[in-house]
């Protein structure tokens, strides 16, 4: 009812305003003219459009997905007028905290190359220090807003690699590799490794999440670079693990940590993603990266640096 008087005003209000613009635009009247003949012929011609414009409008109201489709913009253009959240910063000061933790955590992780150190605690300090400095008292709203699913996907995930490296499927992985590598010539046998390990990563790491999988994989790459008949070189090997994983994580929902987070966040916000979705997208764009990438490593380290 509301939305059929509005589409009526307003269609009113549209058409009155084109026949009053078309009226003044038209031709002048002549000198010779009656103005008291002109001026009936303007209000006729300005009133009689109008009318039949308005009677016009209220039909095309009754139309239900019209109707639906003006509520729609209508409520999103109330919601924006009154009841929306602007974005903007609402606290100065849980920014400024938050950047120097998050700059201390960086200069800690890149001394912990240099030093030895448990790279976990300095997480676990970094994000309750920025938590309590932040925002001392929204503690307990800050806590129920962590993404307490994907943290718990995430070390699923970790256990569960740690099981496969337990039982030595990882071993069983590396000596079949290192079977079908040593019945190639030597010529082909870096090249040929490479391509397993990127597109082997690349695959496995769209399902299984790449970091677990890179922390399992750096020990089949040793131990093929350590064996004392294959002796391949150890930087392409690990070059080809790195850009695997890093490229096979954007080929589905699960491949990488970050495509778990925003998801999340999606989510919560009002804006599903499904795994599906993802995959239609990531999919073939992990393909195209990874051709991108073998490309890459084959002309670096088999053509240029030989």
């Amino acid at each position: 009812g509301s939305t059929a008087l509005i589409v009526a005003s307003t269609a009113a209000s549209a058409t009155a305003s084109a026949t009053a613009t078309d009226t003044a635009t038209g031709p002048a009247p002549t000198a010779t003219s009656d103005p008291a003949t002109v001026a009936p012929k303007a209000t006729a011609t300005t009133m009689t459009p109008a009318t039949s414009s308005t009677a016009d409008a209220v039909p095309a109201a009754s139309d239900e997905k019209t109707v639906a489709d003006l509520k729609d913009a209508t409520s999103c253009k109330v919601v924006a007028l009154v009841g929306a959240e602007p974005h903007q910063l609402r606290n100065k000061r849980a920014l400024w905290v938050c950047s120097i933790v998050l700059l201390v955590m960086i200069c800690w992780f890149v001394l912990g190359s240099f030093i030895p150190f448990n790279a976990t605690w300095v997480s676990i300090v970094g994000a309750t220090v920025a938590m309590i400095l932040a925002s001392p008292k929204e503690v307990d709203e800050n806590l129920a807003k962590v993404e307490w699913s994907a943290l718990l996907f995430f070390a699923a995930l970790f256990v569960l690699v740690a099981e496969v490296a337990q039982l030595r499927l990882l071993d069983l992985l590396a000596q079949v590799i290192i079977a079908a590598i040593l019945a190639l010539p030597d010529g082909a046998r870096l090249p040929v490794a490479m391509l397993i390990i990127i597109w082997l990563s690349g695959i496995l790491s769209a399902f299984i999440n790449n970091i677990p999988y890179t922390v399992a994989m750096i020990p089949v790459i040793s131990q093929m670079s350590a064996d004392p008949v294959l002796h391949l070189p150890l930087k392409p090997l690990a070059w080809a693990l790195v850009i695997g994983t890093a490229l096979g994580g954007n080929g589905s929902l699960i491949g990488a940590s970050s495509n778990v987070i925003v998801a999340s966040f999606s989510t919560r916000a009002g804006y599903p993603m499904t795994f599906r979705a993802f995959l239609k997208i990531g999919l073939p764009f992990m393909v195209i990266t990874l051709l991108i990438g073998t490309f890459y490593v084959l002309l670096v380290y088999c053509v240029i640096f030989p």
